[in-house]
């Protein structure tokens, strides 16, 4: 794997002439993340773990006060380091700033005046980005590797193989109930390893170390465990990875030392992704956020998926049988400038309620938002305020650059494609309608997604004669529009200041055409019947005209 950038690495080999160290030797395999240029006290409250700070020294010549607490404060920050240029404000690191930098363990390499701070910037970038370049590069191959072993192999032996050369030491493997099976190990491994301590009862667990296991891996997160066994051989880390219907079993590293924190970060992003594969997932870029997305994707897409598939896979990402599934889809125009990252963190900042969990796949122009809501939430109170809240942010912030479809809540896993394709047909509508909504609730529309499923084109028809052939017949003959108002009026539940908006007529207008299509039509609008028997009739005549090339005339 790619060497981490540390202190040492800038000390011997970045090529800088006449840069020593003042203090703290003993840090310099401390890595470097990130640079920060120390040109405002304030900016000292942006340092991040890992970074180093270069600094001329300018802000301590002023300003006693933060001269007495930055040392304090960057160590708090966990900062890698400091690269001090001298000559500029001060011949040399101040001795009351070296004091407190070896009192809170900060190392300070000084850097001749010769050098320029963005010289140095620039350089400690750009190998920081090759570093990283690098890292990626070579867990992307080791996933890719490990995916394909588990997909093509009965034995997995291929696999834990890899994992042994990635640690770079041979890996005991053990059943599900923790019993030894064999070892993975590279060839060259193998002809090193010592047969007698192989068979020797350090290769077993105990039942009092098999329980704590276990309780372990109940309150892991993902299927993982760190449990660190000291009897077997110094070994650090047991791995639990857990396939498609059963739990394949237990990695232990047979290693005399710890092993580094990055192979550990590398194969704890791996694993989620490993378990994806095992269900005949393509590969993708290891990481969790990666690894949501294509669960999110086989739930929301594949409809070959098993329920016993849905089960496993949900129950590896938290998902219990008896919580309440809903779907938040945001489709953005093309010409719109909202990011998706915008559109989740507006999702989080006003959907972030104590019983409400948010889980996001996002593509080129949409987001999908899974929620989940505790069993006892009352899904009717969420959907009305997730309306009325989206409602108002898009009408506040957003204007029509967006569409959102909400779906109904369902009570079980195996109902989540079932949300998902509800909030689709809910953004298809209203990517669709004349007037323009921002948010749209699938149990609004439950009546127009009932017709399409159920009624033939002929029954369509039947519908709009019946109830709308008198409103046709007079637009055509006297060149008005007041179908287009009943659907307006419709669609805004005959709420006039409403569709006097969607129109962009005066009220006056809109009471006028009102009364005139209550006589063409003979309308009693005190009879809920009626009323919907005419909803049903537009609903019918927008079908027909999506689906039907535009025939809806009888």
């Amino acid at each position: 794997m790619a060497q981490a950038l540390t202190l040492r690495w800038v000390l011997q080999k970045s090529g800088i002439a006449g840069i020593s160290c003042v203090c703290g030797e003993e840090f310099l395999d401390n890595e470097i993340r990130g640079v920060q240029i120390m040109d405002n006290p304030d900016t000292i409250k942006y340092h991040k773990q890992g970074d180093i700070v270069l600094t001329t020294g300018f802000l301590l010549k002023d300003n006693p006060i933060f001269r007495k607490t930055m040392i304090a404060e960057l160590a708090a920050r966990k900062c890698s380091g400091i690269l001090f240029k001298t000559n500029r404000f001060f011949e040399q690191v101040p001795s009351d700033v070296l004091k407190d930098a070896v009192k809170y363990s900060v190392p300070i390499l000084e850097l001749p005046h010769t050098y320029a701070i963005s010289e140095v910037n620039r350089m400690l970038m750009h190998e920081i980005f090759q570093q990283k370049e690098t890292h990626s590069t070579e867990t992307l191959r080791f996933f890719q590797e490990i995916t394909a072993a588990f997909l093509t192999s009965d034995n997995y032996m291929d696999a834990f193989s890899l994992f042994a050369r990635q640690f770079d030491n041979p890996v005991l493997y053990f059943s599900s109930n923790l019993d030894f099976e064999y070892i993975g190990s590279t060839p060259e491994q193998l002809k090193s390893l010592d047969p007698e301590q192989l068979t020797s009862e350090n290769c077993f667990f105990t039942e009092t170390q098999k329980e704590q296991i276990r309780a372990a891996l109940q309150t892991s997160t993902y299927t993982r465990s760190s449990v660190t066994l000291a009897h077997i051989m110094s070994s650090s880390i047991i791995w639990a990875v857990l396939a498609n219907n059963n739990c394949i079993g237990y990695l232990c590293v047979l290693e005399q030392n710890a092993i580094s924190k990055d192979r550990i970060g590398d194969v704890e992003a791996v694993l989620p992704c490993i378990s994806l594969a095992l269900s005949k997932q393509l590969p993708a870029k290891p990481s969790h956020v990666n690894a949501e997305s294509q669960f999110l994707t086989r739930l929301f897409h594949e409809t070959y998926i098993s329920k016993e598939e849905i089960s496993n896979l949900c129950h590896m990402y938290h998902l219990q049988d008896n919580q309440q599934f809903a779907c938040i889809s945001v489709q953005l125009s093309k010409a719109s400038r909202v990011k998706q990252s915008q559109i989740k963190a507006m999702l989080y900042e006003h959907l972030n309620f104590s019983e409400i969990h948010l889980r996001f796949l996002q593509t080129e122009n949409t987001v999908d938002c899974l929620v989940i809501a505790s069993p006892d939430a009352d899904a009717r109170d969420y959907l009305t305020r997730f309306h009325e809240i989206l409602r108002d942010v898009c009408a506040d912030n957003l204007g029509s650059d967006l569409l959102i479809g909400i779906s109904n809540f369902h009570s079980h896993i195996h109902a989540i494609r079932l949300c998902y394709q509800e909030a689709q047909k809910s953004v298809f509508l209203g990517s669709h309608l004349p007037f323009r909504y921002p948010v749209f609730l699938y149990s609004d529309q439950q009546l127009f997604h009932t017709l399409h499923n159920l009624a033939t084109k002929e029954d369509l028809l039947g519908i709009v004669d019946s109830a709308l052939s008198a409103l046709i017949a007079y637009d055509r003959a006297n060149s008005t529009d007041l179908l287009q108002t009943l659907e307006a009026l419709t669609f805004h539940k005959w709420n006039l200041k409403s569709s006097a908006a969607a129109l962009y007529i005066h009220r006056n207008t809109i009471c006028y055409r009102k009364e005139q299509i209550v006589q063409i039509l003979h309308l009693d609008l005190d009879n809920v019947h009626q009323i919907n028997y005419i909803s049903l009739a537009i609903y019918a005549k927008k079908i027909l005209e999506w689906y039907y090339d535009n025939c809806f005339t009888a």
